[in-house]
């Protein structure tokens, strides 16, 4: 991102743990681009007020969970970026639960389908998106990823090896997926109609657009099983 110029100056972390995500932002930052701001949200209160007490002078933590966050925050950010919460976690957030869009309502019932939405709420017109996410949401979540394409383009999608997070004692096929908002958007390009179509590879659910770029399944080798 900064060897292309494009330089954050404010970045979101919804699920920021530690804030390993800021930290690397903040590192990469140095000597190309302005100082980056950090906002981060972290649910755990132990962890928040960890992640509290080592923050930088200007960065801002939030020890609540996403769907508490400011109304008067919301299309603000340049960068949002964190690894995605997943699985059937429902999220209560009235613009959401009680939003007359049914795609919203249904974001609501699953955290990482409502991660993805707020996160480009969150965003300036602009703003990039860069999120690590299991890989169900883009092999089955097409309704999702079809709304979140509707406010955002498609700038890439690479399939993760599903041992990335091993030594945090987690396999799971996980994409990373990035966004650009990009409000009153036109039509979907090819690679983001690709995107929304299911495919199958040895038995196994995936995106045509994996089968079509390669290049962009991140592997040293393949073997069939759940995914």
């Amino acid at each position: 991102m900064y060897e292309k110029g494009i330089c954050p100056r404010t970045m979101l972390d919804p699920a920021a743990g530690m804030g390993a995500f800021g930290k690397m932002a903040k590192f990469c930052a140095l000597g190309a681009c302005n100082r980056l701001s950090v906002t981060s949200i972290e649910k755990d209160i132990l962890t928040g007020m960890l992640l509290n007490a080592r923050r930088d002078d200007g960065d801002t933590v939030y020890v609540d969970g996403f769907e508490h966050f400011p109304g008067d925050e919301l299309g603000k950010y340049d960068l949002v970026a964190t690894n995605v919460p997943f699985g059937a976690i429902q999220v209560y957030d009235p613009a959401y639960t009680n939003s007359d869009n049914p795609v919203r309502r249904e974001a609501a019932m699953m955290i990482h389908r409502y991660y993805v939405l707020k996160g480009l709420d969150c965003l300036r017109d602009g703003g990039l998106l860069a999120y690590i996410i299991t890989g169900n949401y883009i092999n089955n979540d097409t309704d999702q990823l079809r709304e979140a394409l509707k406010q955002a383009r498609l700038v890439g999608a690479y399939r993760l090896a599903n041992n990335l997070f091993r030594e945090s004692g987690t396999e799971v096929g996980t994409d990373l997926l990035v966004l650009q908002k990009e409000q009153g958007r036109g039509e979907l390009t090819d690679a983001e109609c690709m995107l929304l179509t299911s495919s199958t590879e040895q038995g196994c659910p995936t995106s045509f657009y994996f089968t079509c770029h390669p290049d962009h399944v991140i592997a040293t080798s393949r073997e069939a099983d759940t995914d």
